[in-house]
């Protein structure tokens, strides 16, 4: 004989009340903590273009991906180029610093790992140590002021 579980309407209000409070509460801790791990990004790349001068950014970007000894994991942050560094800063995880001397190439792709991400396009930087690709704004912009700020020529592909 199957057993039937009823509930009143005194019951469940109460239950999806306390439910709706308790995902709020996660809500609202998540955006405080990417707002404050934001804020200490910022910092950081302020603090990074205290000392150098940058030739274009800060930016919001988001870093996709890297192979060889770049992070693996993506994520956004920000994205600045100086005289002599490519610094990416992420809100959350490894951040990614490329000397702009061991840039070997440069390149704009439509898709990462053969999928593509509503038609948005990738910067893709290679270095003799790996590839690290990052979603900017303005891709063309990006890459031809690396390849005006890096010290060496650097092939695009």
């Amino acid at each position: 004989m199957p057993i039937t579980v009823t509930m009143s309407t005194g019951v469940l209000a109460p239950l999806i009340v306390g439910v709706v409070v308790l995902v709020a509460a996660f809500v609202t801790t998540l955006l405080l903590f990417i707002r404050r791990r934001r804020r200490r990004v910022q910092a950081a790349v302020a603090a990074d273009l205290s000392s150098e001068a940058a030739v274009r950014g800060p930016e919001s970007a988001i870093y996709q991906f890297g192979s060889g000894q770049f992070p693996r994991a993506g994520g956004n942050g920000q994205l600045a180029l100086t005289a002599t560094r490519l610094i990416c800063r992420k809100y959350v995880g490894t951040d990614v610093v490329i000397p702009l001397s061991e840039i070997t190439g440069l390149r704009e792709q439509a898709s990462l790992r053969h999928q593509r991400f509503g038609g948005r396009r990738f910067m893709i930087v290679a270095t003799d140590a790996g590839e690290a690709a990052y979603a900017v704004r303005n891709v063309a912009g990006w890459i031809g002021a690396v390849e005006q700020t890096a010290p060496q020529p650097i092939s695009s592909h």
